[in-house]
């Protein structure tokens, strides 16, 4: 074996050596959310029609078009008795910046989620003559939680998913 390749042979392992040791690529930053949801609640009479959902899917993103911090989904329907049909929408909240008080954030999210209640009955459920008996709005209370971001992107970061199988063989 001559020199060259000798060197070779270890550049190779210390550059692997050296990698591994330094870790990820990935740049991360720790950022404090504060968070919060609220449900919207419309309870009917009458089962409610098969294109529903896609209605109100389509209502609120046309809604939420220009409200990053605002997201909101159709949490569940379900039918309590022949004469009770509900459906509920989830909106979560979330404040990047701390600065903001928890009265402010409170103001927003009750106007924001009447609004939306308000919307709804707009360009949904009175186009398609849907007889409401009662809807109501509900909040949970504010959480702070760590998140992490990668710095380069400014999303928020996922770990990738682990493998389930065992890397070794078996003999």
């Amino acid at each position: 074996m001559n020199k060259y390749t000798l060197g070779t042979i270890s550049g190779v392992v210390l550059i692997g050596v050296l990698r591994s040791k330094l870790g990820s690529h990935i740049r991360l930053n720790l950022k404090k959310h504060r968070k919060t949801k609220s449900f919207i609640s419309f309870g009917s009479k009458s089962a409610y029609p098969e294109n529903l959902s896609n209605s109100i899917e389509e209502a609120l993103d046309r809604y939420l078009i220009n409200k990053p911090n605002l997201k909101a989904y159709i949490y569940r329907e379900w039918q309590e008795d022949v004469e009770d049909h509900r459906i509920q929408i989830r909106l979560e909240y979330i404040c990047n910046d701390q600065t903001v008080t928890e009265n402010n954030i409170w103001t927003y999210v009750e106007d924001e989620s009447w609004k939306v209640h308000d919307f709804l009955l707009d360009k949904v459920f009175s186009p398609l003559n849907i007889y409401l008996k009662e809807s109501n709005v509900e909040y949970e209370p504010i959480r702070q939680e760590d998140v992490l971001y990668n710095v380069d992107t400014g999303e928020p970061y996922q770990a990738p998913l682990k493998a389930n199988t065992i890397k070794l063989r078996k003999r």
